[in-house]
Protein backbone atom coordinates (compact mmCIF):
# COMPACT_ATOMS: atom_id res chain seq x y z
CA UNK A 1 0.00 0.00 0.00
CA UNK A 2 2.91 2.36 0.64
CA UNK A 3 3.91 2.15 -3.05
CA UNK A 4 0.38 3.03 -4.07
CA UNK A 5 0.29 6.04 -1.75
CA UNK A 6 3.67 7.15 -3.12
CA UNK A 7 2.16 7.01 -6.60
CA UNK A 8 -0.84 9.00 -5.35
CA UNK A 9 1.45 11.74 -4.05
CA UNK A 10 3.53 11.79 -7.23
CA UNK A 11 0.48 12.35 -9.48
CA UNK A 12 -1.64 14.29 -6.96
CA UNK A 13 -4.48 11.79 -7.04
CA UNK A 14 -5.82 10.51 -3.73
CA UNK A 15 -8.54 8.02 -2.84
CA UNK A 16 -11.23 8.95 -0.34
CA UNK A 17 -10.52 5.72 1.50
CA UNK A 18 -8.81 2.35 1.19
CA UNK A 19 -10.16 -0.81 2.79
CA UNK A 20 -9.43 -4.50 3.02
CA UNK A 21 -12.09 -6.72 1.43
CA UNK A 22 -13.70 -9.70 3.16
CA UNK A 23 -12.18 -12.28 0.84
CA UNK A 24 -8.54 -11.19 0.77
CA UNK A 25 -5.70 -11.38 3.24
CA UNK A 26 -3.22 -9.31 1.25
CA UNK A 27 -5.22 -7.05 -1.05
CA UNK A 28 -7.04 -3.78 -0.64
CA UNK A 29 -9.54 -1.67 -2.54
CA UNK A 30 -9.23 2.03 -3.26
CA UNK A 31 -12.35 4.19 -3.46
CA UNK A 32 -12.34 7.45 -5.38
CA UNK A 33 -15.31 9.77 -4.85
CA UNK A 34 -16.00 11.85 -7.93
CA UNK A 35 -17.22 15.43 -7.92
CA UNK A 36 -20.06 14.54 -10.27
CA UNK A 37 -22.28 11.54 -10.94
CA UNK A 38 -21.09 9.39 -13.84
CA UNK A 39 -24.04 8.40 -15.99
CA UNK A 40 -22.37 8.03 -19.38
CA UNK A 41 -20.56 4.77 -20.15
CA UNK A 42 -17.92 6.71 -22.11
CA UNK A 43 -17.09 8.79 -19.06
CA UNK A 44 -16.99 5.64 -16.94
CA UNK A 45 -14.53 4.10 -19.39
CA UNK A 46 -12.40 7.26 -19.27
CA UNK A 47 -12.30 7.19 -15.46
CA UNK A 48 -11.44 3.49 -15.28
CA UNK A 49 -8.82 3.70 -18.06
CA UNK A 50 -7.20 6.70 -16.35
CA UNK A 51 -7.07 4.90 -13.00
CA UNK A 52 -5.63 1.76 -14.62
CA UNK A 53 -2.97 3.90 -16.30
CA UNK A 54 -1.95 5.36 -12.96
CA UNK A 55 -2.28 2.06 -11.07
CA UNK A 56 -1.35 -0.67 -13.59
CA UNK A 57 -1.11 -3.29 -10.84
CA UNK A 58 -4.90 -3.05 -10.34
CA UNK A 59 -7.14 -5.96 -11.19
CA UNK A 60 -8.60 -5.54 -14.65
CA UNK A 61 -12.03 -6.93 -13.73
CA UNK A 62 -12.75 -3.54 -12.16
CA UNK A 63 -13.39 -2.26 -15.69
CA UNK A 64 -16.83 -3.86 -15.73
CA UNK A 65 -19.42 -1.15 -14.90
CA UNK A 66 -21.98 -3.74 -13.79
CA UNK A 67 -19.63 -5.25 -11.23
CA UNK A 68 -20.86 -5.07 -7.65
CA UNK A 69 -18.23 -4.02 -5.14
CA UNK A 70 -18.90 -5.26 -1.62
CA UNK A 71 -17.77 -3.83 1.68
CA UNK A 72 -14.85 -5.05 3.65
CA UNK A 73 -13.24 -5.71 6.97
CA UNK A 74 -11.32 -2.58 7.82
CA UNK A 75 -10.64 0.94 6.56
CA UNK A 76 -6.85 1.28 6.38
CA UNK A 77 -6.62 4.80 4.92
CA UNK A 78 -9.12 7.61 4.96
CA UNK A 79 -9.40 11.09 3.59
CA UNK A 80 -13.16 11.43 3.35
CA UNK A 81 -13.00 15.10 2.40
CA UNK A 82 -11.07 14.36 -0.79
CA UNK A 83 -13.16 14.45 -3.95
CA UNK A 84 -11.69 13.73 -7.36
CA UNK A 85 -12.41 15.43 -10.70
CA UNK A 86 -12.30 13.95 -14.17
CA UNK A 87 -9.78 16.53 -15.48
CA UNK A 88 -7.44 15.68 -12.60
CA UNK A 89 -7.73 11.97 -13.43
CA UNK A 90 -6.81 12.66 -17.04
CA UNK A 91 -3.91 14.85 -15.93
CA UNK A 92 -2.64 12.09 -13.59
CA UNK A 93 -2.84 9.49 -16.37
CA UNK A 94 -1.01 11.80 -18.77
CA UNK A 95 1.75 12.49 -16.25
CA UNK A 96 2.31 8.73 -15.89
CA UNK A 97 2.33 8.32 -19.67
CA UNK A 98 4.81 11.20 -20.08
CA UNK A 99 7.24 9.30 -17.84
CA UNK A 100 6.86 6.03 -19.76
CA UNK A 101 9.32 4.60 -22.27
CA UNK A 102 7.27 5.16 -25.43
CA UNK A 103 5.39 8.34 -24.65
CA UNK A 104 3.94 9.06 -28.09
CA UNK A 105 2.56 5.58 -28.65
CA UNK A 106 1.21 5.28 -25.11
CA UNK A 107 -0.47 8.69 -25.28
CA UNK A 108 -1.99 7.82 -28.66
CA UNK A 109 -3.31 4.49 -27.31
CA UNK A 110 -4.74 6.15 -24.20
CA UNK A 111 -6.55 8.84 -26.21
CA UNK A 112 -7.81 6.28 -28.73
CA UNK A 113 -9.08 3.95 -25.99
CA UNK A 114 -11.04 6.69 -24.21
CA UNK A 115 -12.23 8.52 -27.33
CA UNK A 116 -10.38 11.79 -26.82
CA UNK A 117 -8.82 13.68 -29.73
CA UNK A 118 -5.13 14.51 -29.55
CA UNK A 119 -3.56 17.90 -30.12
CA UNK A 120 0.21 18.37 -30.12
CA UNK A 121 0.71 14.95 -28.54
CA UNK A 122 -1.71 15.48 -25.63
CA UNK A 123 -5.45 14.96 -25.05
CA UNK A 124 -7.49 17.86 -26.34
Amino acid sequence: MENVLDTCERVNLFPSFIYTPFNSDSGFKMVFVMDEAIQDIRVHNLVIRSLLEVFPQSKTETRDPSRIIYGGREVIYENFSYVESIPNLIFAACSVIRNSTNTSRNMYNFCRDVGIDMENGYPR
